[in-house]
């Protein structure tokens, strides 16, 4: 799948274009990232559906409806699946507060409701430059 240059990096694309050219790829559990500046805006909700938005709207770009409408259905499943992977490696007791699951689960929430938007309605007028 082409990319533009203004589209930067794009992980899910990255991932597909190894595959496609016989590459492979291994998630270490030791990996981490660090950001050089801070993101006031990373936590939002707002945030988090511009972002569910943007990655379902760039999978089902050359899909057609009836793609689009599987793709809307999955999103509707997709809180509990997120907050269940988010859940999966929590080994802190602070991260199992109640006010960080509830977060958690509006993250998660805001995602999928980004994601059922995008693969219905494509991606917004902001589309990638947001990310830039």
């Amino acid at each position: 799948e082409a990319m533009r240059e203004t589209d930067g990096l794009v992980d899910q694309v990255v991932f597909r274009n190894l595959l496609a050219a016989g590459g492979e790829f291994t998630w270490s559990p030791g990996m981490s990232v660090t950001f050089a500046h801070a993101n006031p805006a990373g936590a939002r909700l707002a945030t988090r559906f511009d972002h569910g938005r943007l990655y379902a709207s760039t999978e089902a770009r050359n899909s057609g409806a009836a793609g689009r409408l599987i793709r809307a259905g999955k999103a509707l499943l997709l809180p509990p699946v997120l907050f269940a992977r988010g859940m999966q490696n929590a080994t802190v007791a602070d991260w199992k507060s109640p006010a960080t699951l509830g977060w958690l689960a509006l993250q998660q929430t805001a995602w999928a409701a980004g994601e059922f938007v995008g693969a219905t309605m494509g991606p917004s007028r902001k589309g990638m430059a947001q990310w830039q």
